[in-house]
């Protein structure tokens, strides 16, 4: 990482205009405060998947804890993180940490960063924060006082202020306190769980890095699988990205991290590398089906935007009517309370769910998505396991079930 910031384009360098003000024509990198330690936000439960993600790149883990982990990476395997992540959430880089048991403290801290030498008043910038068993208890207070902090050392060194931008800044500021302490990140990432695949949606669809986490979580790799439940196809296309091996950043175009030039020509040789890569699944290995002829159509419209998505084959019958899959991983993230709001019908639909998996899926292996878990024992089957994967404040589990 040192090299890159010896080799930086981004010099300080100042000159009079006309009216005798010093103007900055070029910002210092932000990398220049950059060493080899990371952050990645991740989901509850989310922990081993992340770590095999860091560990598959080459980079090394140093600590993982509740929904964040740190790790080691060399420029190479950054750009490669970004570029493959599947559940991780955001990759951030530490700025510097500081003492926050009071606003002024946050701010003051804040404010002594020269953020008018990395970011200019014609640039956008986002702040988000999240706090924990600190003096300071609301997250968006923490925020803008961040927020503030920034824009008026820019200000009061360059006479102008930069843009406030939520929804795609140049720079994204991510906050940690806990227990007092604060932490301040630049976001390298971007929200990961935006594949770019997604061009219509169901009413309440997967998030992309847990259904992720749910193909990770596959013991069968060789079997054929079907998505029984497709929806907007969500499942299905992250079971498609990892068995061709499509990159899950292939659709974007936006990640932070590639806007800086010392990564720019690195991340398009990695990503040339991993495109080439990309292979055709067998044919006959994914199955989508739905008992709705508008969301097959909604989900055949978000594959068409993936490579290989000829490979999938495309089902419309209610479940029931299916003539049974033997021998093959069944996918399923059926509907549930907080996605319908009836949950007294949703029973009768769970009953037979398991009836079916149970008389006509013999050797078969199910991977049960449960929204709400008191759904678990409407099924009717006795688990292989279970595994806790949260995602915003849905408290779901992922129920496999061995059918003999």
């Amino acid at each position: 990482m040192l090299s890159l910031i010896k080799k930086s384009k981004f010099l300080k360098l100042k000159s009079r205009n006309l009216a005798g003000e010093f103007v900055y024509l070029a910002m210092l990198s932000f990398f220049e405060y950059a060493h080899t330690d990371f952050i990645i936000q991740h989901g509850e439960g989310l922990n081993e998947f992340v770590k095999a993600e860091i560990t598959e790149v080459g980079a090394k883990v140093n600590e993982q804890g509740f929904r964040v982990s740190r790790f080691n990476a060399s420029p190479l395997q950054l750009v490669s993180l970004v570029y493959t992540a599947r559940v991780s959430s955001r990759i951030l880089m530490p700025l510097f940490k500081f003492s926050a048991f009071h606003k002024n403290k946050l701010y003051g801290a804040v404010r002594k960063f020269p953020w008018h030498s990395y970011i200019s008043k014609n640039e956008s910038i986002a702040v988000s924060a999240s706090v924990h068993n600190s003096a300071i208890k609301h997250s968006q207070y923490a925020a803008l006082t961040v927020k503030d902090a920034i824009v008026d050392e820019i200000r009061s060194e360059t006479g102008g202020r930069p843009d406030v931008n939520v929804q795609a800044p140049d720079f994204h500021l991510v906050l940690s306190i806990q227990n007092n302490n604060g932490e301040l990140s630049l976001d390298l990432s971007g929200p990961l769980h935006l594949r770019g695949y997604r061009q219509q949606s169901s009413k309440a669809p997967m998030r992309e890095t847990l259904a992720g986490a749910i193909i990770l979580s596959i013991e069968e790799k060789e079997l054929p699988i079907v998505d029984l439940m497709t929806g907007s196809g969500t499942l299905i296309l992250e079971a498609l990205m990892n068995k061709a091996k499509i990159p899950s950043g292939y659709l974007r175009r936006d990640f932070p991290l590639f806007k800086i030039p010392e990564f720019d020509e690195l991340f398009q040789q990695q990503k040339k590398k991993m495109n080439g890569e990309i292979i055709s699944p067998p044919a006959g290995f994914l199955t989508a089906n739905d008992h709705s002829a508008p969301m097959i159509e909604t989900a055949k419209y978000n594959a068409s935007a993936l490579p290989e998505s000829a490979f999938i084959h495309w089902e419309q019958k209610d479940f029931r009517k299916l003539p049974g899959f033997e021998n093959q991983v069944l996918l399923c993230n059926p509907p549930y309370g907080i996605r319908q709001g009836d949950k007294k019908n949703l029973q009768g639909l769970y009953r037979d769910l398991g009836d079916f998996l149970k008389k006509k899926c013999t050797g078969a292996a199910a991977y049960i998505y449960f929204g709400e878990r008191e759904f678990i024992a409407a099924i009717g089957l006795h688990p292989k396991w279970k595994k806790t994967m949260r995602s915003g404040a849905l408290d779901g589990r992922l129920v496999k079930f061995e059918l003999y």
